[in-house]
Order: C-alpha cells, then sequence, then structure tokens
C-alpha cells in the first residue's frame, strides 16, 4: 500500500510560525496532532489581553503552579480601567519594552491607591514619571523600591490630588526634591518605613522632608519609632524641623 510521504516536524513548525498572527488557523492546527500542538500555542499564547469581566476567571488558573500556560505568555496586556488600588511587586522597569510601560502608566487612570514593593527603576526621574502618570492618585507606598543613579532625567510632579504617602526613610531625599517643584500636592499623612537602622545623614533627609511639609502635614507615623528615637527625644532626631 502507498503511504504519503511525512514531513520532518521542523518544516511543520516553520510552517506554524508564519502563521503567527492567524489566530483561527492556529487554533486549527492545534486540533490536527499532538506534534502540531507546541508549536500552535507558542503563538496563540504569545500575547493575551483580558478584560475586566475575564479577569478573575483567567488569572486564577493561569497563576497556579499547575499552569502551562504561563511559561508560554510574554505579553500581558489587561485592560482594567476600574481598578482604584495597584499593588506592584518585584517590577523591574528596564525589563519592560516601550508597549508594556505604555500599558502600566496609561491602563490605569483611575488608581486611587498605589503599593511599590521590591521595585527597581532605571532613574528617580523615570520613577517620578511613573507615579505621575496615576492622575486619581491619593495614596501612595513605597517600600523597598530603588532607582540608578546612573541616569539623569527630570523629575515629574507627583500627582496634585495625592495627600498620603508611605516610604522607606532613604527615600526622603527623593519625596523632598519632588515637593520643592513648583506643582506640588499638599501631603496631609506621612509614614516612614524603616528596612534598616538609619545613619546621621538620613535624619537630616527626613528632618528637610518634614520641614518641607511644614504646617500641611497633620499625621506623622513612625512605623518603628524604637530605631529612631533618641533617649525619647524626638528634637534631636529631626533638629532641621524645629529651626
Amino acid at each position: 500500500m502507498f503511504q504519503s510521504p511525512r514531513l520532518p516536524i521542523e518544516l511543520c513548525e516553520d510552517v506554524i510560525d508564519n502563521l503567527h498572527d492567524d489566530n483561527h488557523t492556529l487554533r486549527a492546527c492545534s486540533l490536527v496532532c499532538r506534534a502540531f500542538l507546541s508549536a500552535s500555542r507558542r503563538h496563540l499564547f504569545h500575547t493575551v489581553t483580558i478584560n475586566r469581566y475575564e479577569a478573575d476567571r483567567f488569572l486564577m488558573p493561569l497563576f497556579s503552579n499547575s499552569s502551562t500556560k504561563n511559561k508560554l505568555i510574554h505579553l500581558l496586556a489587561i485592560h482594567l480601567p476600574e481598578v482604584v488600588v495597584l499593588e506592584l511587586e518585584h517590577l523591574q522597569w528596564n525589563l519592560l519594552d516601550d508597549i508594556v510601560q505604555t500599558i502600566v502608566t496609561f491602563g490605569f487612570q483611575k488608581v486611587k491607591c498605589l503599593i511599590l514593593i521590591n521595585s527597581k527603576f532605571t532613574s528617580w526621574g523615570h520613577l517620578s514619571q511613573f507615579i505621575a502618570s496615576f492622575p486619581s492618585l491619593a495614596k501612595l507606598s513605597c517600600c523597598f523600591t530603588q532607582a540608578s543613579y546612573g541616569i539623569e532625567t527630570p523629575l515629574t510632579p507627583l500627582p496634585q490630588n495625592l495627600k498620603d504617602i508611605t516610604l522607606d526613610f532613604h527615600l526622603a531625599s527623593f519625596f523632598e526634591r519632588l515637593l520643592s517643584l513648583e506643582s506640588h500636592p499638599t501631603v496631609h499623612t506621612i509614614a516612614f518605613q524603616f528596612p534598616r537602622r538609619p545613619k546621621t545623614g538620613d535624619h537630616a533627609q527626613i528632618g528637610l522632608l518634614l520641614k518641607r511639609l511644614g504646617s500641611s502635614l497633620e499625621h506623622l507615623d513612625l512605623c518603628d519609632p524604637d530605631v529612631l528615637l533618641d533617649e525619647g527625644r524626638l528634637f534631636s532626631v529631626f533638629p532641621t524641623v524645629f529651626v
């Protein structure tokens, strides 16, 4: 009996690769045989866009330990315009391409509370631009967040609705510079986190920030006051505040 010749799987995958933007045909290829599944699925899941109605149904299985989709997705675009609280952990700005940076900075215009944890930016200017891209922001928390000093970019003023800031003490100088810009919000509440024991210079920077806030400051929270208080005397820690 005559048998049809078999094409090498590498050639079949080359054909499938040329269908990278044809999802209908890719879905059909994925059902042909097991050999076509891997190459077809690689393109089908490369870029995924979900809206707020699909978020729960999609994300819960996606990030489970048994899911294989999380190894296939390279670009995840999430359109959630109604999100008001956004928490980002382990964000490394330099690893995101221009498209993803645009999605992150302009996809959450109604966010009122932004939480940054263990994140890193290429410059302090880029960090300020990122914060400023949330026009409705009223509460900001920056913990274990840092930026590189090698690249100099202009600082962007903080959102005008920002009233509440929680920060690591080493970010005091950065926020003091932002609040010294001509356009800046009136901050009423500030809280300091202390991941390590501050040095003398750190005390001075915290003092300068508190002095910059001046009479607008209504609430001050020292998340670990024992680290700062020197024999119970706040004056010795923040001398510039009371000058």
